[in-house]
């Protein structure tokens, strides 16, 4: 997300608006060290937001007080629908708005309404959910009798790289024989899965474990996800 916002969107004063928990501060960690390692920059403002807050009028204010050009938001829906909101609604109307993964669906264009214009996300689950068509989708109306949304789709290729790796370890099964044949997969991709890769661990390779190593970027257009970008990799 660092490196889009710099190298793509051109930002020179970023703020980081994260989740105040694990997860939302291990957000802060990459993004504070990308910035610094590669760009020599620092967030103009990194605001921490309370897991179960509904009103950010403090946090807008402070936002508005350092005038980024674009906020790296890591909160998950219907939070993060709330904050943009309530950011536009305060007059955060021009900044490049960028929300992690978790936000790209359409339950949060849904939930956005009008507010949802313009915002962007990041993206790993590459299908065209236009055409009901698509193998995965008819796989999973067989069982569901709908058509699956983005977080459904990611669980599917949870599981098709996980019978991948049952298939490459063979009828002889071990735990240590699945993370051997897992640790062999170098930009695999499946029906749905995209360039996935895993390697032996090892504690000073932080992408050891990763698994997913690139992203695109989406955003939305009168009222539909699109997307922006190619696949844009990450690199330390």
């Amino acid at each position: 997300m660092m490196n889009y916002l710099v190298k793509t969107k051109r930002a020179k004063k970023i703020a980081v608006i994260y989740r105040n928990d694990d997860a939302g501060k291990e957000f802060l960690n990459s993004a504070l060290e990308t910035l610094k390692e590669k760009y020599n920059m620092k967030p103009v403002e990194t605001i921490a937001i309370n897991p179960t807050a509904n009103d950010f009028s403090t946090e807008i204010t402070k936002l508005i007080a350092k005038k980024p050009d674009a906020i790296a938001v890591m909160l998950f829906i219907p939070q993060s629908v709330n904050f943009v909101k309530q950011a536009k609604q305060y007059g955060l109307q021009k900044q490049k708005y960028v929300l992690t993964y978790a936000n790209s669906d359409t339950s949060y264009i849904y939930l956005a309404k009008d507010a949802a214009e313009g915002v962007e996300a990041m993206a790993w689950v590459n299908v065209d959910f236009s055409n009901p068509n698509l193998k995965p989708f008819q796989i999973y109306q067989k069982y569901f009798k709908q058509m699956p949304n983005a977080y459904a789709i990611a669980g599917m290729i949870a599981a098709e790289v996980f019978v991948e790796g049952l298939n490459r370890a063979g009828k002889d099964l071990t735990r240590e024989k699945l993370i051997e044949v897992l640790e062999g997969m170098n930009k695999w991709s499946g029906m749905l899965a995209h360039e996935i890769t895993y390697k032996p661990y090892d504690p000073n390779d932080n992408t050891c474990r990763l698994g997913k190593q690139s992203m695109y970027v989406l955003r939305v257009r009168k009222g539909v996800w699109t997307q922006m970008t190619n696949w844009i990799y990450y690199d330390k």
